[in-house]
């Protein structure tokens, strides 16, 4: 019933996107439902989270997800999405690996019109990204220790622009190494590799670890921190607070389990 009352709903937002009427009203009223469905199953007096919690969650969200991400018709997000349950996949259930290529398969066959039009790279954004990545890395060789400086690139850009690019002026470089070295220098961007590396490493030993039966929280860790460095490769979604924070939280919750296990480990020694 829960899944036929959200189907319902999201068919109700699409039409109403479609024809432009009420459409930002919509979602804002469907954010909200949200909002009081999860306020009352953290209040309410019975037990939570119940041994079915999850799956109830999961049974919401997945479709939620998948109608967002269709509709939003963002490529950068599409593949960073394949790569994070590519991840899943691999950690828990390698034999799901073989749905990548049979859902290929069903996309070529089916070939849905919001998603075929936006397999292409020769459109005005894919041309855009291109020229400006060149212009990135020209700002790079002019400036290889210290950058342009932050918040720099969307006045610097038109000195850098590539005659052949679309748009005569940019905010970002739509690529999250090109940008971290095009602002603040080389030894910057190595520093941020760093910290990715060493986030997704500590990620994926407690994903293996699998203790407190919490493993499937760091490998949620990694196959999201996997999903945002692969969209931005095409996207500068480190710049985006909204990305930004949840991608620091998530990368925090490896580092709170191995506290935690350590943490019972000493209060299993010690007593």
């Amino acid at each position: 019933m829960r899944l036929a009352g959200l189907a319902a709903v999201l068919a109700v937002l699409t039409v109403l996107g479609a024809v432009d009427v009420f459409a930002v009203e919509g979602e804002r009223l469907l954010v909200a439902a949200l909002v009081a469905a999860a306020v009352y199953m953290a209040v309410s007096r019975g037990p939570w989270p119940t041994a079915g919690t999850g799956t109830t969650l999961a049974a919401l969200v997945i479709p939620l997800a998948a109608w967002a991400l269709l509709l939003s018709r963002t490529r950068n997000a599409w593949l960073g999405t394949l790569v994070g349950l590519a991840v899943v996949a691999l950690l828990r259930a390698p034999r799901a690996l073989l749905l990548v290529p049979a859902a290929m398969a069903a996309v070529l066959v089916l070939r849905p019109a919001p998603v075929i039009e936006r397999l292409t790279v020769t459109d005005a954004s894919s041309r855009d990204r291109y020229y400006m990545w060149q212009a990135g890395i020209d700002m790079i060789l002019d400036k290889p220790v210290f950058g342009q400086g932050p918040g720099m690139i969307l006045i610097r850009y038109p000195g850098y622009r590539w005659a052949e690019a679309p748009n005569p002026q940019t905010p970002h470089l739509h690529d999250n190494a090109l940008q971290i070295a095009a602002e603040r220098g080389l030894p910057c961007l190595v520093m941020w590799l760093w910290l990715v590396a060493a986030a997704m490493a500590d990620a994926y030993r407690e994903a293996r670890r699998g203790l407190f039966g919490a493993g499937w929280v760091a490998g949620g860790g990694l196959a999201v921190l996997a999903a945002v460095m692969t969209a931005g490769l095409f996207e500068y979604n480190f710049g985006d607070s909204e990305v930004l924070m949840f991608t620091l939280l998530v990368a925090a919750m490896p580092y709170a389990l191995r506290r935690e296990r350590e943490r019972t480990a000493a209060a299993g020694a010690a007593a």
